[in-house]
């Protein structure tokens, strides 16, 4: 955790409700130097249960946290369960489960979003759409699948310190990079819908446009060392800015053509949300648009400033048309 004393009461309040036997799980809150009142939240929680224990993670980032958590851990098996979120009763047993009954080297399922007010359900219902999220199981998916990876996870303590944890110079897109590698080494990654739990989104612009960012910016790098874990859904929004990047040059052939780009953009935009306020409520309508150009321009902005740092992914055509024809193996 980091900054959550809106939401680490009520993280903690759904994993101490679990239906899986309290003497035997204990938790790790490794947190990045908060400086709100989080850690005296958690302070109070404590005071009640021995088996809750605070860390300090000095470096601030997840992939350092996570190496921190498996470095204290005394149990077989480490479970991810991020701060800003909640988690049904069954969701530890549910891991342990599928990881007891399934070669799976890693487990995880789906994040539903949800927001308050009509700005957080806007993000919650643009997140939990195709538009938002492509064909990403853990948004989408609702069977069973091998799939190249998942969000949070589940693994055991053995298999995390056989790879050597997480990569702690990967500020971002941390978990997927270790999945890749725990496939390279022979694992397999497993999603059930069966794992679920409550994740809650941001609630500004401003925060959420930073969120995509990031996760473009370490894509980049991701997609740099490990260019064949390139995915279809990642190309669109590079595609997006990539136009409309390129589109002031076409006045050069014509003096309105560069419009032709916005306004194919924004006619797909208001298709989009309108198609998503159906379905999730009209009051919705004002703020969808706005959600899904900060995710996308987001995410695909920071795509190309990770490109300009990492510098850019050995990507051809044939990776490219590998993306769009892949599809994860069905369990």
């Amino acid at each position: 955790m980091r900054n959550e004393e809106h939401a680490i009461g009520a993280c903690l309040d759904s994993i101490l409700a679990s239906s899986y036997p309290a003497e035997r799980f204990e938790i790790l809150i490794v947190d990045g130097m908060s400086e709100d009142s989080s850690t005296e939240v958690v302070a109070q929680y404590r005071e009640g249960d021995s088996d809750i224990h605070l860390l300090n993670n000095p470096d601030r980032i997840q992939a350092a946290a996570m190496n921190i958590g498996i470095a204290r851990a005394r149990g077989d098996i480490v479970i991810r369960m991020d701060a800003h979120a909640t988690y049904p009763e069954d969701y530890i047993r549910n891991c342990v489960h599928l990881l007891s009954t399934t070669d799976a080297v890693n487990v995880g399922g789906t994040q539903q979003a949800v927001g308050q007010g009509r700005f957080g359900r806007a993000v919650a219902a643009a997140m939990n759409s195709r538009a938002g999220a492509g064909d990403a199981k853990y948004r989408v998916a609702r069977e069973r699948h091998w799939v190249d990876s998942v969000i949070l996870g589940a693994w055991r303590k053995d298999t995390l310190v056989r790879v050597g944890g997480w990569r702690q110079d990967w500020a971002g897109n941390e978990d997927y990079e270790l999945n890749i590698r725990l496939r390279a080494a022979g694992g397999r990654i497993l999603f059930d819908p069966i794992i679920n739990y409550q994740y809650a989104v941001r609630r500004s612009l401003w925060p959420l446009a930073k969120q995509y960012w990031t996760h473009g910016f370490y894509k980049a790098r991701t997609l740099k060392e490990h260019p064949e874990s390139l995915r279809w859904r990642q190309m669109a929004p590079l595609a997006l800015v990539t136009m409309l990047a390129a589109s002031p040059f076409l006045v050069l052939i014509g003096r309105w053509l560069p419009l032709i780009p916005v306004a194919v953009y924004a006619t797909v935009l208001g298709l989009v949300s309108a198609h998503t306020a159906r379905k999730r409520g009209w009051d919705l309508l004002t703020w969808l648009p706005w959600v899904y150009a900060t995710m996308h321009l987001g995410w695909g902005v920071g795509f190309w400033r990770g490109v300009t740092r990492w510098g850019p992914p050995m990507i051809g055509p044939g990776r490219i048309f590998g993306a769009l024809r892949r599809r994860d193996q069905r369990a």
